[in-house]
């Protein structure tokens, strides 16, 4: 496995931040997803998008493995006024992996999918907790 700097780390991470920053948000499990269970992303942007596509990217190889297009959610004035939201639906993609969601020039955070998942991540947490 390569080694990567944290100058470099920081670098790309501002850069990422940038990117997702002016109130455009993609927000995500960043935990992680079940393989067979539905996955969904909640999209924030300052104004109604032209282009609703999307894209799922494995973070391995920069391959896009899904692609389609956001549902209109609407606004909610009383929370966060001006802002549009869409549902990101990726339940297709069932392949074990890291990945984000890319909507134009808007990134996710990382997240995992794999089977049993969220059991193998939260159960541990849970008795670790108790005992």
């Amino acid at each position: 496995m390569r080694k990567i700097s944290l100058h470099k780390y920081l670098l790309v991470s501002a850069l990422l931040y940038c990117l997702n920053s002016h109130g455009q948000t993609i927000y995500v499990n960043q935990v992680g997803f079940d393989a067979t269970q539905p996955k969904t992303a909640l999209v924030a942007v300052n104004d109604p998008l032209q282009e609703t596509s999307f894209d799922v990217v494995n973070v391995a190889n920069g391959k896009t493995v899904f692609k389609n297009k956001l549902k209109l959610q609407g606004e909610i004035k009383e929370w966060v006024p001006g802002q549009v939201f869409y549902k990101a639906d990726f339940s297709p993609v069932h392949e074990t992996g890291k990945y984000m969601v890319r909507v134009g020039t808007i990134l996710s955070d990382t997240f995992e999918v794999a089977d049993n998942f969220l059991a193998r991540k939260t159960i541990p947490a849970i008795l670790h907790y108790y005992y």
